[in-house]
């Protein structure tokens, strides 16, 4: 059931947005299209105008797949090795028909809105993958690769600190997935302003996302202390630090992405009395041996005045979500209390949520048709701020399929539900 409520009862918190970057998971498309094999080998069945994987195809990878399917990377299968394509040609091919690869989730139809490092295949990508299904998946010959480097990640311009959890861990093997909290202490001596950071995951084969939280010092210590024995503690939605909930999210990455920068002349503010809280999404599904991971966090504080960006998080709290229920509808509107240039969202729900849609004074700001718990990711505008007016609505609506036994109500544990989005803003007087 979808609420309505004054934004009085809408908390505000300070937070960023980052992009997401690629896949995990073993394609879904194996076995779809011709068997395996039918047309294969180098030069077989080649003529003019066939579509190859070294002359045409890997190029596109190349900027659209490789920065994690490669040696070492999060992706299962390495697309620089030969043996791999021409094995698995017909489920590289039927990810991208299905549209479930490369992993970008937002809508296109969403009021044409378009995002900051959107990973999606333009048609004529798409097109040319289908025309290699159609013509037998050939590799063709090396020596047609065009060449060609693979994208090239933001940077920092300049780095004010790099903060690691101070050893190395290793992901459990018995757990496909595995959330870990680990405490990075800054030890400013001074309040800062964050605009901007990069995350350099140790092992990049099993560090699927990292989120970084804000929370007091003396409460992150004192929850690293609770078991000695242990490095680091086990958590999930958010640090589960003593004071401290999900509003307290400063920053996210997952592979594909490089440094973020918030837009210019925004910040968001970390007192000295703050240390950070690091959340490691580890998935270990495609990896034998666990490698060990010490992930670092680059930072980047303003050295002159900044606006201090804000983040409404916008929550329907009040989820009830019934056992077998299937299209189960949940939402919230609130006024706009300001108002205020939107620079970016990131929606969020568990592991049960269908669709999640945002929008703003009538328009809608981001669409995920097929939500994915492991490719949550925040999108920023590529034509810079969103206004909304103040009192104009501002909607989160969320869709769930509950195939469990019992009723589902909100909370930060996996068995929970969420339905939110954050909003990065800058108010406008």
């Amino acid at each position: 059931m979808k609420r309505v409520i004054p934004f009085a009862k809408a908390a505000l918190v300070v937070v960023p947005l980052v992009v997401v970057g690629c896949s995990t998971t073993a394609a879904e498309g194996e076995g779809e299209g011709d068997p395996v094999g039918e047309g294969e080998g180098e030069g077989e069945g080649e003529g003019e105008g066939t579509v190859t994987w070294y002359a045409d195809v890997l190029s596109v990878a190349r900027q659209r797949c490789m920065q994690c399917h490669v040696a070492g990377g999060i992706g299962p299968m390495d697309f620089g090795a030969e043996e791999n394509v021409d094995v698995l040609g017909p489920a590289i091919t039927g990810e991208v028909a299905a549209g479930t690869m490369p992993p970008w989730m937002p809508s296109a139809a969403c009021g044409d809105r378009r995002y900051l490092g959107d990973l999606s295949l333009a048609d004529d990508e798409k097109a040319l993958f289908a025309a290699w299904a159609a013509g037998g998946w050939l590799l063709g010959d090396v020596s047609d690769d065009p060449g060609g480097s693979l994208p090239t990640l933001p940077v920092l311009a300049s780095v004010s600190d790099t903060l690691d959890a101070g050893a190395d861990y290793t992901a459990r093997n018995d757990l496909a997935d595995e959330y870990r909290c680990f405490l990075l202490d800054p030890g400013n001596a001074q309040a800062e302003h964050l605009i901007g950071y990069e995350i350099r995951p140790g092992a990049a084969s099993v560090v699927h996302h990292v989120i970084l939280f804000k929370a007091d010092r003396t409460a992150a210590l004192a929850r690293d202390a609770e078991d000695p024995a242990d490095f680091g503690w086990q958590c999930f939605g958010a640090s589960d630090v003593d004071g401290s909930t999900m509003e307290d999210t400063l920053a996210a990455w997952a592979p594909g992405a490089g440094a973020t920068k918030f837009p210019e002349g925004t910040g968001l503010a970390l007192a000295e009395s703050e240390v950070l809280v690091m959340q490691v999404h580890y998935n270990t599904e495609a990896v034998v041996v666990v490698p060990p991971d010490r992930t670092q966090v680059l930072l980047q504080y303003a050295t002159g005045p900044v606006v201090e960006a804000m983040m409404v998080p916008v929550i329907d709290d009040d989820l009830s979500i019934a056992p077998g229920a299937t299209g189960h509808q949940e939402g919230i509107t609130i006024p706009s209390p300001v108002t205020a240039d939107i620079y970016g969202v990131l929606p969020h729900m568990h592991a049960l949520g269908q669709r999640i849609t945002v929008s703003a004074a009538g328009d809608c700001l981001v669409d995920i048709p097929a939500w994915d718990f492991h490719w949550q990711s925040s999108y920023f505008f590529t034509d810079g701020a969103v206004r909304v007016p103040q009192l104009a609505s501002i909607s989160v609506d969320c869709t769930y399929d509950n195939d469990t036994t019992e009723v589902v109500r909100f909370g930060e544990g996996t068995s929970d539900e969420m339905c939110l989005a954050y909003f990065y803003f800058v108010p406008n007087p």
